[in-house]
């Protein structure tokens, strides 16, 4: 792998650890990032984290608009293959196509399952018991190509999105540094996925944390697991006579049977508060009502007692 050329392509957190691990490890004659995007208050322009990681180890960085911007005499002729990993555009085809060995993604899920651009939330809203990091060939199709290697992860079923990531990041770090090697020396030979066994989950939006609370409470702590830490869940009430968002920053199933009230209901149990859904109830450990600063359960039950139905 010494002699491998590689242009490595990424832009989120995830991405990161394997850039660190391929640059220690082989030749990687550029890195292509998104551009850097205004952030905070002030607006400041702020580096993708890959980007800032390739320039803190002094490698040749690129951060086109769009890869269709990228001159192809960049690429052309400089790389064995190309490494894609959370880089968040669509890399055209015929870009995947210039590296001699073609375009590698590593994807956390175990492909099919999962396709798209949100596996890792995916997995935890569907409850699963395992995820992974799958490596394949690129092709035209999103998350299509053949599997060139698949590892798995077992979940323990309480990892919020953010944790979660960054342990599938360590993951496909070691899982890059042992298999691409065997690849490039042709030991490995790719895998057709089954396609029949594809799930797909769609780009998270602002929208997608609203909480329904005519779902289960188990349903509804997922979904805080998987939207953790953006966009997180929130649902519009009633305070003082006033239409306010209430985001919920840290949540639990609520181990006490649950009490028979309308979902959505705030209550106090045990010094306890917690929230009614149609099925079970979660307990409240943090929140923030709109306009204010967050508030730990005790100060919020101080604070808004008047809308709080408390328990025996």
């Amino acid at each position: 792998m010494s002699k491998a050329k590689l242009i490595f392509v990424g832009t989120g957190p995830f991405a990161v650890p394997s850039l660190l691990a391929l640059a220690d490890a082989s030749n990687i004659v550029l890195v292509i990032s998104q551009p850097p995007r205004p952030s905070g208050k002030k607006q400041l322009l702020i580096p993708s984290a890959v980007e800032a990681a390739a320039k803190k180890i002094k490698l040749n960085i690129l951060t086109p608009q769009r890869l269709e911007d990228l001159n192809d005499k960049f690429i052309d002729g400089q790389a064995d293959l190309m490494i894609v990993a959370d880089y968040g555009q669509i890399i055209p085809e015929n870009i995947l196509k210039i590296p001699s060995r073609g375009a590698i993604n590593i994807h956390p899920s175990l492909l099919p399952k999962h396709r798209g651009p949100a596996p890792i939330a995916a997995a935890i809203l569907n409850g699963d018991t395992a995820t992974g990091v799958s490596i394949i060939l690129m092709d035209a199709k999103m998350d299509h190509g053949p599997i060139i290697a698949q590892e798995s992860y077992t979940l323990t079923g309480w990892e919020r999105a953010v944790d979660l990531e960054q342990n599938l990041a360590q993951q496909a770090a070691a899982m890059v540094v042992k298999y691409i090697p065997a690849f490039l020396a042709g030991q490995i030979q790719p895998q057709e996925q089954n396609h029949e066994l594809a799930t797909y989950h769609k780009l998270i939006k602002r929208t997608d944390g609203e909480i329904i609370w005519n779902k289960s409470a188990v349903t509804i702590e997922r979904k805080w697991r998987a939207y953790y830490p953006w966009p997180g869940i929130w649902w519009r009430r009633k305070i003082n006579k006033q239409d306010k968002i209430i985001k919920l920053l840290e949540v639990e199933l609520f181990s006490a049977p649950a009490p028979a009230l309308t979902p959505g209901t705030f209550f106090w149990l045990n010094h306890t508060l917690g929230v009614a859904a149609a099925n079970g109830s979660l307990k409240i450990n943090k929140l923030q009502v709109e306009g204010k600063m967050p508030l730990m359960a005790e100060q919020f039950f101080r604070g808004y007692h008047d809308i709080i139905i408390q328990l025996p």
